[in-house]
């Protein structure tokens, strides 16, 4: 169907004017930075398509490549998105600056949507200053590293070139049982041990797994494993 051939009050950019951008799908979203359609389908087929192939999860990072092997998507569509996903991520790193991780929740709520739609493991680093203001997330996706093959020497040098105070790190299961496994403890303890000796605090480890999430702090697993308690 057109979009034209749609009632003006369900058109994308009349929903998002009238309704707010909250009431817009991903897909309507998507097609109004798209503006118009190919020869192949209308803008909102179009949209569907982007999604379909590359996902909503990763078009923050997408590539002029990435969108180029799409039909119909030439220089001008691919740049203007492009540019709009680089404007959303520089908008979300000067948010950083004011956002403290007081807690597990808040840390949850941080990163919950950094793992919406995965069905792979992704690691994610957050480091923070003496006031528990974040700095700097760093993402990992599996086939970069996984929770039991930390890169340790990375980790500690971004903490001393931020010049932060701690960490915070997630990983999600996409089985959807956010209890860790005897490996993610594992993990953990070297972790805390190893930053543990260059003075860098690990606050939390979360995993998370959709709505739920398990955190090694609140469940008093660090401090088992700063008192020596764990021995796998």
């Amino acid at each position: 169907m057109n979009v034209k051939n749609l009632k003006k009050i369900d058109r994308p950019r009349e929903k998002l004017i009238y309704n707010g951008p909250s009431s817009l799908t991903d897909s309507e979203l998507l097609a109004i930075l798209l503006d118009t359609g190919t020869k192949e389908y209308n803008v909102l087929e179009l949209a569907d398509k982007i999604i379909e192939d590359i996902g909503i999860d990763k078009l923050l990072n997408v590539s002029y490549n990435d969108l180029a092997k799409i039909k119909g998507i030439k220089m001008r569509k691919a740049s203007k998105l492009i540019a709009s996903f680089e404007i959303a991520k520089r908008s979300m790193v000067k948010n950083n600056n004011y956002i403290y991780l007081k807690s597990s929740l808040d840390c949850f709520n941080y990163i919950k949507d950094d793992y919406l739609f995965l069905g792979v493991e992704r690691v994610i680093i957050v480091y923070v200053d003496s006031s528990l203001k974040i700095i700097k997330k760093t993402i990992f996706d599996s086939f970069e590293v996984a929770i039991s093959n930390l890169p340790l020497k990375l980790i500690i040098k971004e903490a001393i070139n931020y010049n932060a105070l701690g960490i915070f790190i997630s990983h999600n299961h996409p089985s959807g049982n956010p209890r860790p496994s005897k490996s993610d403890i594992l993990a953990t303890i070297n972790l805390y041990n190893t930053l543990k000796n260059i003075n860098i605090i690990l606050f939390d480890h979360i995993i998370v797994s959709d709505d739920l999430f398990f955190s090694f702090n609140d469940e008093l697993i660090l401090k088992k494993i700063e008192n020596g308690e764990i021995i796998l």
